[in-house]
């Protein structure tokens, strides 16, 4: 126990001592949105969608320019949150309150017949989206 704690002292130390050139870039849990993607649709991916569950349900988002969304079911469920795009085609989003790795993203592509799908990285799920306005 005792070198263990001796190992952590000096690591502790040394890392003390090393200039901030040293040090490696670090990655946060939260990558820097890219600025000026679009949706899948080649607008701005802010604005009013209806998004089809894959089990039917129907949920009404109104995703904000300012990376807040409100996603509402018929039955007048509501989950509020934020939104960032990370890259072309990727659409990610974490519902208000929960812990950073808890982000879900999404490939969205416009299929050659016009259908917006929404697919889960994590899971496969495919959700159909319409746009209901164009900002």
């Amino acid at each position: 126990m005792l070198r263990v704690l001796c190992a952590l002292a000096l690591a502790a130390s040394l890392s003390a001592c090393a200039s901030p050139e040293d040090e490696a870039p670090t990655e946060s849990a939260t990558p820097e949105k890219p600025q000026g993607l679009m949706a899948a649709d080649g607008k701005p991916p802010y604005g009013l969608f209806d998004v089809t569950a894959p089990d039917g349900q129907v949920y009404r988002e109104d995703i904000r320019a300012d990376g807040t969304f409100t996603s509402a079911a018929a039955d007048g469920s509501a989950v509020e949150g934020t939104w960032e795009m990370r890259e072309e085609g990727v659409f990610c989003s974490k519902p208000k309150g929960a812990p950073d790795h808890v982000w879900r993203c999404k490939n969205e592509v416009v299929n050659a017949d016009g259908v917006w799908t929404s697919t889960e990285i994590d899971g496969g799920e495919v959700s159909t989206v319409v746009r209901l306005d164009t900002p």
